[in-house]
């Protein structure tokens, strides 16, 4: 029998977007914490060490993953060598809240490179550090503020539903509606074209009306 995840477990697959049954969020736990931890690592690799162009690297490929999920190579790391040993389950391809939160890393990783690389140690350092520290952060607890905020963000905007998500009676009320809107027009039209029949029959000079030529 399966054991059900902690509330707290599946609240942090749920925040990143995905969508599966109980068992599922279990395994997906500690894999999903996978990428976040690499990215950590160079990041710090890259800042302590002086190397600029590891961090451009890491944060261009990151955002080419993100505009293309198939070519997530860490993804890719993770699904065709490092989980097999732990019998760990494949990543399947990031949700929008998931890419939102990898690719602005992504973007401040690649921002940071270039800051160092063009002398502005300053500004290296407080990008790579926002890095660490959210990357840091989901490492240990597993959760994404910059997920989290995508979500929340997206929860608060104001949806109009499609016509396949309206009920019957709403899509009918809409179609009548439709309806009601035409027949409306065409009695304006039909007025309009009279209006102007009997302006052009009117004698403009003396107000008689011509009966024939």
């Amino acid at each position: 029998m399966s054991v059900a995840p902690s509330r707290y477990a599946s609240f942090c697959v749920d925040h990143w977007g995905y969508e599966v049954p109980g068992e599922v969020k279990r395994a997906l736990v500690y894999p999903l914490r996978f990428k976040p931890l690499v990215t950590l690592l160079l990041v710090v690799g890259g800042a302590v060490g002086g190397w600029p162009w590891l961090l451009i690297a890491v944060g261009a490929l990151g955002l080419v993953g993100t505009a293309s999920p198939a070519l997530s190579w860490l993804d890719q790391l993770w699904n065709r060598v490092v989980r097999h040993p732990f019998g760990a389950p494949a990543l399947p391809f990031d949700p929008d809240p998931r890419r939102f939160a990898c690719g602005m890393a992504d973007a401040f990783v690649l921002a940071s490179g270039l800051a160092f690389l063009a002398g502005w140690t300053t500004a290296g350092w407080l990008l790579a550090g926002c890095v660490l520290v959210i990357a840091g952060v989901v490492v240990a607890t597993g959760f994404c503020v910059a997920a989290w905020v995508y979500v929340e963000v997206r929860r608060r905007q104001p949806r109009t539903a499609t016509s396949s998500e309206m009920a019957p009676g709403q899509q009918q009320l809409g179609v009548q509606e439709r309806r009601a809107g035409g027949a409306a027009d065409r009695v304006v039209a039909q007025h309009h074209e009279a209006v102007t029949h009997d302006a052009v029959a009117q004698d403009p000079a003396d107000g008689n009306t011509h009966t024939g030529p």
